[in-house]
């Protein structure tokens, strides 16, 4: 019985060959994923109830924003913002801004569809915090607006696209689990 030869070049390239197909394969799944709008977590309904005949629709207590149930009627604590914060603004810029900081900024709450968002001030300690949008009408959270900002400790200016329709908003402020800041924003087709 006549031994075939085992050529450990061939038997090398057909494992990277084999590797690569498996990396993408998976980098195309994680590709996919990423294409979606960010979220930390979906929006969870409580405390609804279906309408029938003449009942009303009890308004949403909380949602649910990755592992945080965040009560939506909580008005900001201002102790906690004051322990963290001197000072927290919203402002328009255009994208990817250079030398943010550098810059006068004014705050403003009015915005067009195109519009990026900043939200600069001054940290006391070092601090992480999320933001959430809510429709301000409805109270219903905006996917795709969870956004979570690493610890700053000073000045700081972070932001993103906005990327919401026309109409009312809330975007808030928390750290950790409690509301320190909203602020009241419109989207207009023109700025006034």
């Amino acid at each position: 019985m006549p031994m075939v030869k085992f050529n450990k070049n061939i038997g090398l390239t057909v494992l990277i060959l084999g590797l690569l197909v498996a990396v993408g394969f998976i980098s195309y799944d994680f590709g996919k994923e990423s294409s979606q709008p960010k979220k930390f977590g979906q929006e969870e309904v409580t405390n609804l109830e279906t309408p029938t005949g003449g009942e009303e629709v009890k308004k949403k207590e909380y949602i649910e924003i990755g592992d945080k149930r965040i009560k939506i009627d909580d008005q900001p604590d201002e102790i906690t913002f004051g322990q963290y914060f001197s000072e927290f603004y919203l402002t328009r810029t255009e994208p990817y801004p250079e030398f943010i900081l550098e810059r006068e900024l004014k705050p403003t709450n009015v915005f067009t569809p195109d519009d990026w968002f900043c939200l600069y001030g001054t940290s006391t300690k070092e601090v992480g915090f999320f933001i959430i949008v809510l429709n301000a009408e409805t109270k219903e959270n905006i996917p795709g607006h969870d956004i979570r900002y690493p610890p700053k400790l000073g000045k700081f200016a972070v932001g993103g696209s906005l990327d919401l329709p026309i109409g009312s908003y809330e975007l808030r402020v928390y750290v950790e689990d409690i509301l320190v800041k909203v602020f009241p924003l419109e989207v207009k087709q023109e700025l006034p």
